[in-house]
């Protein structure tokens, strides 16, 4: 995407997926941490993503990770978040991230939209963009959400 992998920063609290990380994007900075409690100084970063993190967590531990993303979010940064908004019953420990706990924790200008289609359906019916963008516009079969705060 052009960005230097020297500008990336991550951390997972799994040693083995940093270590796959750190092998994939040699130069890019990858710590074994907890996303509660980020290892990183305030305001550092101007983009904080967080894609299937919080699914993952109970109900305060996400309003924790949440906080420690804004702590570290530049004034005028951005905070993106992907995570599912409808039950897995393939993955019953996937927890959904609910609306009211994202604009709690980054606010009420928060913007969010129901993305991914089914991948069921998307991997059925779905064969060219053209199709899965008329599938997207059904909501109700749109099973994750992308969520896009500015600090």
């Amino acid at each position: 995407m052009g960005v230097p992998s020297s500008q990336l920063y991550g951390v997972d609290i799994l040693a083995g997926r940093v270590s796959a990380v750190s092998a994939a994007v040699p130069n890019a900075h990858v710590a074994q941490a907890d996303a509660r409690a980020l290892p990183f100084p305030d305001a550092r970063f101007w983009l904080v993503t967080l894609f299937l993190v919080l699914s993952s967590q109970d109900s305060a531990a996400q309003l924790r990770t949440l906080a420690e993303a804004r702590r570290v979010l530049q004034p005028g940064g951005h905070i993106v978040v992907w995570e599912p908004r409808v039950p897995n019953p393939a993955n019953r420990a996937t927890r959904l991230v609910r609306l009211k706990t994202l604009r709690r924790a980054l606010g009420t200008d928060m913007s969010s939209q129901p993305v991914t289609v089914l991948p069921l359906l998307a991997r059925r019916f779905a064969r060219s963009p053209a199709r899965y963008r008329q599938l997207a516009r059904l909501r109700f079969i749109c099973t994750h959400r992308l969520a896009h705060a500015r600090g």
